[in-house]
């Protein structure tokens, strides 16, 4: 009864571990997403899109060119909200 009871409670121990690894580790590559400087990129289109300003912890517009830049960018202010302040916070 008692190397059961010590079974059990070892898969709860490892279960949990892993899930706080999984989510560790994506909250990690949220952050470094969220925390990229803005990058619009060197090309010269216009499109409108947001980033996650880390300074002042809100999501603000700006122009992406089109090519380049980094992973900081989204098509609109609420998919910037739900990836990096409700995370973030």
């Amino acid at each position: 009864m008692e190397g059961r009871r010590f079974a059990v409670l070892l898969f709860l121990a490892i279960s949990i571990h892993t899930v706080a690894t999984r989510r560790m580790r994506l909250l990690t590559m949220r952050e470094k997403i969220c925390y990229q400087p803005k990058d619009p990129g060197p090309c010269l289109a216009f499109i409108p899109r947001f980033y996650y300003d880390s300074n002042v912890m809100t999501c603000r517009s700006f122009i992406y060119g089109g090519c380049d830049g980094n992973d900081n960018r989204f098509a609109t202010r609420k998919q910037c909200r739900d990836y990096c302040i409700r995370i973030l916070k």
